[in-house]
Order: C-alpha cells, then structure tokens, then sequence
C-alpha cells in the first residue's frame, strides 16, 4: 500500500518504485489521486524527479483514464 502525500494531494496505489539512478518514480496498480482540482483514477503514474516531467497512462490502450473535476 502506498500512500503519497503533498499538501493538499494524495496518491494512492499498490506499488511504488523509485529510481535514483534513473531519476523516476513509478506508481502503479490501482492508482487513484485526490486533490483541491479533481479525482483520477489510472494504473501507472511515472514522474521524472529533475524535469518534474509526469506521464499518466493505462496498461492497456483501449481503457481510458477517468479524471473528474470539483469545479
């Protein structure tokens, strides 16, 4: 279980690994995020620690993020 939190944010998922050596963090299996913007739901997040670059995407490629807004 995995749990990620910056101030008003929360990832949650199974797994996390991070990479210093290549510089990345990747969440996956069941990821869900909760923040003042909306609610998204995906199976990967992958998040470059020197760009702040961050990719969102789906195991599979017919299934689609959901993403829902609170305003």
């Amino acid at each position: 279980n995995v749990n990620v939190r910056y101030l008003n944010n929360l990832i949650s998922a199974d797994k996390m690994f991070l990479s210093f050596q290549d510089n990345y963090v990747s969440i996956s299996d069941n990821v869900i995020y909760k923040g003042p913007m909306g609610f998204l739901e995906a199976d990967n997040i992958r998040i470059n620690l020197i760009t702040k670059k961050i990719d969102i995407f789906m195991d599979d490629s017919n299934e689609n993020i959901k993403i829902s807004t609170s305003q």
